[in-house]
């Protein structure tokens, strides 16, 4: 649902529901653009972690289990280990896509304190003397920043085949 329902929209309906409570975004603008952030941009790592989650072999899990580990420690011993790479993956991922979220946050921030790199940008373009200097140089940071990160995720995505890990 967070893929198909616009950003402004999410924004527009979290300002309407949240104002007048502890997390009204005008009071507290960093911790909802966070809560929203997460919501829109939490299934670009699910996906990821789901697809490595069915190419584990269902027999590992129920080899632990023949052997005496709870589910508890099965969990924890057996899969984690295994889905930890698609976890850092689908994360960094994640991260990419929030550094480039900007229609939800826009809405939500309150103060020009409080906002992504890519509000940065947006405000930054409206002021007419230093404007696209400073606008250029916060997104060379974003770009910089999603080129390192999504290095970080194939070097991670590239350790695993079936959700095993290669080395």
């Amino acid at each position: 649902l967070p893929l198909v329902v616009p950003g402004v929209v999410i924004g527009i309906g979290t300002w309407a529901i949240w104002r007048g409570t502890p997390l009204d975004p005008f009071l507290n603008p960093i911790t909802i653009i966070a809560l929203v952030i997460a919501f829109r941009k939490l299934p670009y790592a699910f996906r990821g972690i789901h697809a490595s989650t069915l190419q584990i072999p269902p027999e590992f899990e129920e080899v632990g289990l023949t052997l005496g580990a709870s589910r508890i420690k099965t969990l924890f011993k057996i899969m984690l280990p295994a889905l930890a790479p698609a976890l850092v993956a689908g994360g960094l991922l994640a991260f990419i896509a929030a550094m480039t979220e900007l229609s939800s946050t826009l809405v939500l921030s309150a103060t020009k304190s409080a906002g992504s790199l890519t509000v940065g940008i947006f405000l930054a373009l409206t002021d007419i003397r230093h404007g696209p200097t400073v606008a250029s140089a916060i997104a060379m940071i974003i770009i910089v920043t999603c080129l390192i990160v999504s290095y970080l995720a194939n070097l991670f995505a590239k350790k695993t085949i079936g959700g095993l890990r290669l080395f």
